[in-house]
């Protein structure tokens, strides 16, 4: 029987291949196309529903095309009697005789055969590595496949491309034999310290913009210097021309009517408008505890000040002069302004403070200074520090001062001097020190290689101890900044857990 069989083929199936072969190359190249097309028209009557049919020989231009199904990649075939990958004797498929015509030779394919592939079950250690959170990494699956229907290996891999370690896992359930108990998770996770950091928000320098969104890279600075970090906030290239104020320990910024807010590592806008627009001239200073911004002094209106206490915005005493860059700061616990940046103007070394019932007048600085930064002592004492004044009224000589003056009892007195001068910077105290962060005016040209240093001054009984250079942010190409934005925070501020951007100085 098997004989009869075999004769048969040979007869049939080799008498046509032999015709085929006896075809020219034109008559060969229209089979071809007839053969093709019948192969396609058969597809079209037997879709696979998240599947295709697979035909090596269709395009070859030989005597027969032979078709199977096939699955997509992490589905199955519903049907059971055919192989995901190639047909078997008694699989489904067809075949295409390229003779004229055509003919189809089906195989256990009647016409109302539905062929369905469906998704495969997900591997439980795939499941559950898909549910595994790997702090600042993620888990890849060992040289890309399972060993079997339980067991997976995987590997740890940072987002830095490094790879931590291996973990095992058998039916969902991870060992991790080189780390203790869930370590694992977070091997890749840098070390972080928590430890103080002044935050100076640079708000021209190191712009970029992602998603529509603008993000400026900042610097936080450890107490001793010793440590910088380097965030990244959005929004913070909007800082450009404000003043701040820390209120409830929470930061807010002010310009051009607007009033925002630092959330997260975002700073938000707030449905708030101020009475004029602040600008790098103007000054805003945490007062009634903390619980309230005095904001003054604008280009047009260098007498004016509102009040903000994070839900209302009120208008409050005008000064009697303008202080244009005459900044804030606390004297006697009382918000004080000293001097105006025009010669022409009769502010020059003006001293006003707000009392209950309005501002009042002081003795006057004994410099026509401006530019400079205020900053309040417990004593109830007034540092100025830095600024640049005008060595005479006639040949307007400018000098950019180091210069540290105190008042105390309503008297001036010189109490020290700066390393490097400071000019619309900005100051906050900690403890016994007064940190200076540098400013910079765009349009003000710096002799030779500036490096905009920000400096610590050690003070004790109202005098000052020392003054040291904590850090130099370079020339004005790279450092360009109109009174920074600063604060008190930790060096992990605004971190992204898994850069590490701690540096060692």
């Amino acid at each position: 029987m098997k004989l009869f069989h075999f004769l048969f083929a040979e007869n049939v199936f080799g008498g046509y291949y032999q015709q085929h072969r006896k075809l020219n190359a034109e008559e060969r190249e229209d089979r071809k196309v007839l053969c093709d097309a019948k192969a396609e028209e058969t597809k079209a009557l037997f879709p696979i529903e998240n599947g295709s049919w697979v035909c090596p020989d269709q395009g070859l231009g030989g005597s027969k095309i032979r078709c199977h199904p096939t699955c997509d990649k992490g589905t199955a075939p519903d049907w059971t009697d055919q192989s995901i990958s190639k047909p078997k004797k008694d699989g489904k498929g067809f075949m295409v005789r390229c003779g004229d015509p055509p003919t189809i030779v089906r195989k256990n394919l009647p016409l109302d055969t539905d062929l369905t592939c469906s998704e495969l079950p997900t591997h439980p250690c795939i499941a559950e590595a898909d549910n595994t959170r790997i702090e600042c990494g993620a888990l890849h699956l060992l040289d890309g496949k399972v060993i079997n229907k339980k067991r997976a290996d995987f590997q740890v891999v940072c987002d830095d491309g490094i790879v931590a370690g291996n973990v095992h896992c058998n039916d969902g359930q991870f060992n991790a034999p080189a780390w203790n108990k869930d370590d694992w998770k977070n091997s890749c996770k840098p070390e972080r310290e928590s430890e103080f950091g002044l935050l100076i928000v640079h708000n021209r320098s190191n712009y970029t913009t992602e998603n529509g969104l603008h993000y400026t890279q900042q610097t936080i600075i450890s107490e001793d210097g010793s440590k910088i970090s380097t965030p990244m906030i959005e929004n913070s290239y909007d800082t450009m021309f404000s003043v701040f104020a820390l209120i409830k320990d929470e930061l807010y910024v002010f310009k051009g009517q607007q009033v925002g807010k630092l959330n997260g590592c975002s700073i938000e806008y707030l449905p708030l408008t101020l009475s004029f627009n602040p600008s790098y001239v103007s000054a805003a200073l945490p007062i009634d505890n903390d619980t309230k911004a005095l904001i003054c002094f604008g280009f047009q209106a260098g007498k004016s000040c509102d009040i903000f206490d994070t839900e209302n915005v009120v208008s409050t005493f005008s000064t009697e002069f303008d202080h244009l860059y005459g900044k804030l700061g606390h004297y006697n616990g009382k918000p004080t302004s000293v001097g105006h940046q025009t010669p022409t103007n009769n502010a020059w070394g003006k001293v006003e403070v707000l009392n209950e019932d309005g501002w009042t007048l002081l003795n006057e600085h004994p410099r026509f200074i401006s530019q400079h930064t205020l900053i309040g002592l417990e004593s109830g004492g007034l540092i100025l520090a830095g600024g640049e004044y005008y060595e005479d009224l006639i040949n307007y000589n400018i000098v950019t001062s180091k210069e540290v003056w105190l008042l105390s009892e309503d008297e001036w007195s010189l109490v020290g001097e700066l390393r490097e001068p400071n000019v619309v910077g900005s100051a906050i105290k900690v403890g016994k020190f007064i940190y200076l962060a540098p400013g910079d005016e765009p349009w003000r040209d710096y002799e030779g290689d500036y490096q905009f240093p920000v400096e610590r001054l050690e003070i004790e009984d109202d005098l000052v101890l020392e003054t040291e250079i904590m850090l130099e942010f370079g020339n004005s190409s790279s450092f360009s900044n109109v009174i920074p934005v600063m604060f008190a925070t930790t060096l992990d501020f605004c971190d992204n857990v898994c850069s590490n951007r701690l540096s060692y100085l």
